[in-house]
């Protein structure tokens, strides 16, 4: 909106106890025109106010000693500032938010984050009605029916129109920003498919450059990149291109593609790190110059174990080719491409190793094969937990908002019922993405096992029950459990995980229908020895899953549970399910093993060691969980991606809780300075802006030892994990964000269990 002239002005109080929020409106409105009061709480507004009364009065509803509704009410009763209008602002949306509304005398309904250019609409819109709706003093009764009950309003006509229709404009405004969700939803998920592609290509690349073509072959088909080059680093003779794609040929050129450019020179000094947009190159200029539409472009460093190999350049069409997500996830794969191109340095030098070892003496020939196998094996489990790691954050961060996000939209009543396809698929794919996440973090062994008293046949009778529901009626489900199997000291849902790959590959190898069958029996650790040098348990629990299927071919056999592999058509696996198996039974400290034929079926048999179990853990494994509870206590949550942090809001405010919010660590340690006396609970993310979590808790705890505060992350490590318990964390919630699970771990912590 154009700024109004100086004769034009408006007082506005603006009643805001977030003082970062407070300061945003108020540049806002001054800016705009308005002259702007401010007040920290509803009691401070309602002194200004009768001191001087305001043209317009804007003000959050969550505050400390008076709340907006209060406010409402209490501005109502006052003749002298009772037609003041006014506008209340929050992340709470939902029916009863608005009939509470109107009953208080609302006269509008902003919901956080605002759109600034709307918001100024509607106040200008209020203000131009004002003598309109001061000489309308008619007021008319609504009935209305919420959850069972009654609700009679009296109210002025243009009041409750006002706020049915801003309400009607926050559900428009949800379906704007939903859309925007599922567009960035389906953008993430075409570059996470081409990180599968170039993960699953480089497992199987054995020459460096197997894996340059490789990588810039598939960068070509992510989202907004028309070209890109490869250059490697060799610390004699510096920069060398090794490859490109998408240019001219005249572009090509080692004239024009080797040699010195601003982004190596940074890279060399140490300026570029990660993975950075890059819009000063002089090399990105030439080719601007010569109108080929390529506008921006993205350097990649290209690393391992901390040393420069290469650096990877995509270019686009865009201003700006990546956002901060992007750029987060490309950084996980610069480093997944520096190991690779390692490990085939390796292999290729090892290669020659074992072909002039073959030469002068072939008794070692086998030896070094092995040798070789192995370390590929090893890197390619590194490749992908760093992959992993890398990416759970971010992705977590986003399936958690658009998750949320469609439960607050399918939870509106005059939401369009055209919507709900999209709801349903915005769902189904975010479950997709989760399940994809979990699967790459358990088989790279990027999860810590949350290990209890555990029993493997109770697990394997439950699994059946859901199998019997889901698998065609042509394959036959049986059991032969020994009762006398003890209990395992391990992880219940990755155990299931296991079982259920398993159930499901063998389903696959009986297309015409079979049997398959669990069985569980006791091992001596001694009769395992021979086979697994490893096994120094003296008991092993041994889970057997046969099927009469079409059997594995012993060429293959030995491939099974390497990540990516798959015997199935494009599209039908994605080659992680046997790796997850592998991945749990070896984090058990357990042992697999698997016999098998052309025609007469496959059998897996898992071997799990048996530890002491004290009685007090197998009490708590019976022990059903109680219904989360909610209280009164104030809470200081500090999450700086809003969408987020408005969920955690709304779900602590609806059990009762005060909540206050901050959106980087810095403005959560001034806001714990400045009502440290008030705040029973800190629940802080990991990745924060200025200052992270772990800075957060050691800064409050200097301020208040005794501070109870809870970390959320997508995923810590373990080290990081003990020394964020030694700093005086209380507990660790993980993302994205189970209601159930915060609601019960803030419960336990502010009643000091």
């Amino acid at each position: 909106m154009e700024k109004r002239d100086r004769f034009n002005h408006h007082d506005v109080l603006v009643v805001e106890d977030s003082p970062t929020q407070l300061e945003q409106l108020r540049h806002l409105l001054e800016d705009n025109g308005y002259s702007v009061r401010t007040a920290a709480n509803g009691k401070e507004a309602l002194a200004e106010a009768l001191q001087r009364p305001p043209a317009i009065i804007i003000s959050d509803i969550v505050m400390p000693e008076m709340d907006g509704y209060a406010l409402c009410r209490a501005v109502r009763s006052e003749e002298l500032i009772k037609n003041v209008p006014i506008v209340l602002m929050t992340s709470l949306t939902g029916p009863r938010e608005v009939i509470e509304a109107l009953k208080s005398g609302a006269d509008n309904f902003i919901r956080k984050p605002y759109d600034e250019r709307h918001l100024l609409i509607r106040i200008d819109n209020i203000l131009t009605t004002r003598k309109l709706r001061e000489a309308s003093t008619v007021k008319v009764g609504v009935e209305l029916q919420l959850a069972g009950q009654r609700h009679f309003i009296t109210a002025e006509k243009q009041q409750i129109l006002d706020l049915l229709i801003s309400t009607y404009e926050q559900a428009v405004q949800l379906c704007a920003d939903l859309q925007v969700r599922e567009q960035r939803l389906e953008r993430a998920n075409k570059i996470l498919d081409g990180i599968y592609r170039i993960a699953k290509g480089l497992n199987s690349a054995t020459t460096q450059q197997e894996v340059i073509a490789l990588v810039l072959d598939r960068v070509l088909e992510m989202p907004d990149v028309r070209a890109g080059w490869l250059s490697l680093w060799d610390d004699k003779s510096g920069f060398r291109l090794a490859a490109a794609r998408g240019l001219p040929p005249a572009f090509e050129g080692p004239g024009f593609l080797d040699g010195d450019c601003t982004c190596r020179r940074k890279v060399l000094a140490g300026e570029i790190e990660r993975a950075a947009n890059i819009s000063e190159c002089e090399r990105l200029q030439r080719i601007v110059d010569a109108k080929l539409n390529l506008r921006s472009h993205a350097t990649i460093p290209l690393r391992t174990a901390g040393r420069l190999l290469g650096i990877l350049n995509l270019v686009g069409t865009e201003e700006v080719l990546f956002d901060r997500n992007d750029l987060t996830v490309l950084n996980g794969i610069g480093n997944q491409i520096g190991a690779a191109l390692e490990r085939c340095r390796i292999h290729e030098h090892l290669e020659f190793l074992v072909h002039e070892r073959t030469i002068k003496l072939k008794a070692e020939v086998e030896e070094r094969r092995a040798l070789e196998a192995q370390l590929i094996q090893v890197q390619k489990m590194e490749t992908i937990g760093a992959l992993a790691g890398g990416i759970a954050h971010d992705f977590n961060n986003l399936l958690g908002i658009i998750m949320g996000h469609a439960g607050v939209l399918e939870r509106i009543k005059s939401a369009p019922p055209e919507l709900q396809p999209s709801l349903d698929a915005i769902n189904r794919a975010v479950e997709r993405g989760a399940g994809l996440v979990r699967q790459l973090m358990t088989f790279a062994r990027k999860t810590d096992a949350e290990t209890q008293a555990v029993a493997v046949n109770a697990i394997i009778e439950e699994l059946i029950k859901m199998l019997k529901q889901a698998f065609p009626r042509t394959i036959t489900l049986e059991t032969a459990l020994d009762r006398s199997v003890p209990l395992l000291q391990a992880d219940p849902n990755q155990m299931h995980q296991a079982f259920l790959n398993l159930a499901v590959n063998a389903r696959d190898a009986m297309p015409d229908g079979g049997i398959l069958e669990f069985r569980t029996s006791v091992r001596n650790g001694a009769d395992l020895k021979p086979k697994f040098p490893d096994a120094q348990d003296l008991r092993y629990v041994c889970i057997e899953v046969a099927d009469n299927g079409m059997g594995i071919e012993e060429s293959i056999q030995g491939r099974i549970f390497d990540p990516f592999f798959t015997t199935k058509e494009f599209g039908k696996g994605t080659g992680l399910g046997m790796s997850v198996v592998y991945g749990v039974v070896r984090a058990h400290q357990g042992f697999i093993d698997l016999t098998s034929a052309i025609g007469h079926g496959t059998t897996f048999r898992l071997y799990f060691p048996v530890t002491e179990i004290p009685a007090s853990a197998e009490d708590r494994n019976d022990r059903g969980s109680a219904e989360p509870v909610g209280g009164t206590e104030t809470i200081l949550v500090v999450e700086d991606e809003p969408l987020l942090r408005e969920l955690v809001v709304v779900l602590l405010g609806t059990m009762g809780y005060q909540v206050l919010i901050a959106a980087d660590g810095e403005e959560a340690i001034n806001v714990y300075r400045a009502r440290k006396d008030q705040i029973d609970l800190v629940l802080t993310d990991v990745g924060l802006p200025l200052r992270d979590g772990l800075t957060v808790v050691t800064t409050i705890k200097t301020l208040n030892a005794q501070a109870k505060i809870i970390l959320a992350s997508g995923y810590i490590e373990p080290a990081k994990k003990s020394a964020m318990f030694q700093a005086g964390v209380k507990d660790i919630i993980q993302k994205p964000y189970n209601a159930s699970e915060v609601l019960t771990k803030v419960r336990a912590v502010l009643d000091g269990q």
